[in-house]
């Protein structure tokens, strides 16, 4: 069997922008990618279709259902190739928790494209491989491509950016998940509620600008970076989840530094300079929540 890597990712910053009259938000993100998350080995297989094994984390959906199941027979759809992969056996090792914000089932996605067309030498372009990852998901194609990309539109929209020097991520993974859906639809309740009465809540004050961000990533500035960091979701899935606020406002006082929710929640997550320096935080973290640490991802899987 190949193994293949799916890592996680992190929103080093998400405004939500609007509204598409299909429902969807129009978001503007920072996504960076980790080298840390699941594992894929896929194989050939002599039975036609596609077995797939999932062991480790549990996961929220059938073998049916799955985005890897999707993405073998989205390939298969659009390759041109009515018998290759005629059968395929992946095992699928879950680290990343479902209901995280960690990208997982998108990244177990392309993880899948990229795999089928090197082990079966499909020899699908890149730009394919891009389309039929966004028929799966507005987060697939950014696995596909460079480790750090701003995201618009929907989050598909992608256009890759340097991230600077290669930190550390301290990640801190709740026994909970928390509902996108809900996370969302408690937004849009506070938007509206803020447009009828603009001194409501105070819950969406202004936020910081994207372009501020890159550049204290550029300058390797990690305290401007720090700061300015930003989640548009943060305070719905506060409320949404109020375990995940407590959790939140006592990790940060522990680390005595900006800590953040990534997509949607429930994972929380800072920054640090060095190994060292992450695992320092990493030990006053642990005993409170389940912990780990992942070092930014610096190299393009296209």
């Amino acid at each position: 069997m190949t193994v293949f890597s799916s890592p996680a990712k992190i929103n080093l910053f998400l405004r939500v922008v609007g509204r598409r009259a299909d429902g969807r938000h129009e978001i503007e993100t920072v996504f960076q990618r980790l080298d840390w998350g699941d594992r894929l080995r896929i194989e050939a297989a002599d039975v036609p279709g596609l077995e797939l094994v999932c062991r480790g984390e549990t996961v929220d959906c059938g073998p049916e259902e799955n985005l890897v199941t999707r993405a073998f027979h989205a390939l298969c759809g659009r390759s041109g190739e009515t018998e290759k992969p005629r059968g395929a056996r992946v095992v699928l090792d879950k680290e990343i928790p479902v209901g995280g914000g960690l990208g997982g089932g998108s990244s177990n996605a392309a993880a899948t494209l990229l795999g089928l067309n090197q082990v079966f030498g499909l020899g699908v372009a890149p730009d394919t491989l891009a389309q039929i990852a966004l028929s799966l998901g507005a987060d697939v194609p950014f696995f596909l491509g460079p480790p750090c990309a701003i995201g618009r539109g929907v989050g598909e929209k992608l256009t890759p950016v340097p991230s600077g020097k290669d930190y550390w991520a301290l990640l801190a993974l709740p026994e909970f998940g928390v509902s996108t859906a809900e996370v969302y639809a408690d937004y849009d309740a506070t938007q509206a509620l803020a447009r009828d009465n603009p001194a409501s809540d105070g819950r969406n004050s202004s936020a910081p600008e994207l372009e501020d961000l890159l550049q204290a990533l550029l300058c390797d500035n990690l305290d401007n970076a720090l700061a300015l960091m930003h989640n548009s979701l943060e305070a719905a899935a506060f409320h949404v989840a109020p375990k995940l606020a407590l959790l939140h406002a006592q990790l940060e006082s522990l680390a005595e530094q900006p800590v953040r929710v990534t997509g949607s929640g429930a994972t929380l997550f800072t920054l640090a300079r060095t190994k060292d320096e992450s695992e320092r935080l990493a030990g006053v973290w642990e005993g409170v929540t389940e912990v780990r640490i992942a070092r930014f991802e610096v190299t393009s899987r296209s």
